[in-house]
């Protein structure tokens, strides 16, 4: 088995919606932690989230646990499912 480096690893970057930019870096795990703990919070389940946005479950679980790129507009649409005001959506 080859073993994993972190210089490997690649954290993918998206388009800033506030400046237009590239630069800003989305941690995936980072990102699916806050979304996941959002959702718990208001007692929403993971499968109303994936009926609501018409994705599986098991692709929403793949993003909560950061195996999946959060793009741009799945945060966007993360955040209207979960009815997050904009204070609370993550950057």
């Amino acid at each position: 088995m080859e073993k994993v480096t972190t210089q490997h690893a690649r954290i993918p970057t998206m388009t800033c919606s506030h400046c237009g930019g590239t630069g800003h870096v989305v941690d995936n795990v980072a990102a699916g932690r806050v979304f996941r703990s959002l959702r718990e919070a208001r007692g929403i389940s993971l499968r109303d989230v994936a009926k609501a946005l018409k994705f599986s479950p098991q692709y929403l679980t793949d993003l909560e646990w950061g195996r999946r790129r959060w793009t741009l507009d799945l945060r966007k649409m993360y955040s209207v499912a979960l009815q997050l005001t904009a204070e609370e959506i993550p950057e």
